[in-house]
């Protein structure tokens, strides 16, 4: 019914794991999930058909639309 974060220990029907470099790509939209994916940046294990809804629901995410994240060192602001 809906997509939570583990908080205690147990079985996930689907991980995705990536580094912050590659989730912040993503969010400013320098990378889409595609490309993270196949080059091995962006890791789905598990359930394979939603792994897929997942990553298709990372691209399809309005980011402007989400509060807007600190800036941190090394990395230049959205359209910079």
């Amino acid at each position: 019914e809906r997509f939570s974060a583990m908080t205690e220990a147990g079985e996930a029907d689907v991980t995705v794991r990536s580094t912050v470099p590659a989730f912040l790509s993503l969010a400013l939209r320098r990378e889409d999930p595609d490309t993270l994916f196949f080059t091995r940046r962006l890791l789905i294990t598990g359930d394979t058909d939603l792994g897929l809804v997942v990553k298709n629901l990372l691209d399809a995410i309005d980011w402007p639309k989400l509060p807007r994240l600190p800036r941190l060192p090394g990395f230049p602001k959205a359209g910079g």
